[in-house]
């Protein structure tokens, strides 16, 4: 369980840094240009991709059963962010 708890939270996490830095502060690119509200597509994206997933992990990842150490599962986050912004 804390295993999945750290990659949703590291995909979750990925995705809410690629929508602050790369669609807002920098604007390389929009989920939709064509659409009427490329703003709306963006924030949709940020609830599903980033902020559910999230929230979906982080209970996971609180929730340690025996044999799960905490400092493996905090390098499988930061490695899946990594791997993302990579």
């Amino acid at each position: 369980a804390a295993l999945l708890g750290g990659l949703l939270v590291g995909f979750g996490l990925w995705h809410v840094a690629d929508a602050a830095l790369s669609h807002w502060l920098l604007g390389l690119h929009r989920i939709r240009l064509d659409g009427e509200s490329p703003l709306a597509s963006d924030l949709g994206w940020l609830a599903a991709f980033g902020l559910v997933p999230v929230a979906a992990g982080w209970p996971l990842l609180r929730r340690r059963g025996p044999g799960a150490p905490g400092s493996a599962i905090a390098v499988l986050a930061a490695l899946s962010i990594g791997a993302g912004l990579w």
